[in-house]
């Protein structure tokens, strides 16, 4: 890759990291848990690189119930393995 490429492409992944993140459940950002938040840590350097939604209970059953649906659905299950990559 050349160098202002890998440069470009650096300084978007920084950009993108440095934004707050929320829970995405069920087709809906949600912000998580109102108390906190999660601070992702380099494993080099221990340097913060994004923050995250600290979730709750509700919040994980919330995920696993639309994920369940989600993959039951005649709409996602009825589709072949290379169709899903696609919209992956």
């Amino acid at each position: 890759m050349p160098q202002d490429t890998h440069s470009s492409v650096m300084a978007q992944a920084e950009h993108f990291m440095a934004q707050p993140h929320k829970h995405l459940i069920a087709g809906q950002l949600d912000a998580g848990r109102p108390d906190g938040r999660i601070d992702v840590r380099n494993p080099a350097t221990g340097a913060v690189i994004a923050s995250i939604a600290d979730g709750s209970t509700a919040d994980v059953d919330a995920a696993v119930a639309a994920a369940r649906d989600a993959f039951t659905r005649a709409d996602w299950a009825g589709l072949t393995p290379a169709r899903r990559a696609q919209w992956l």
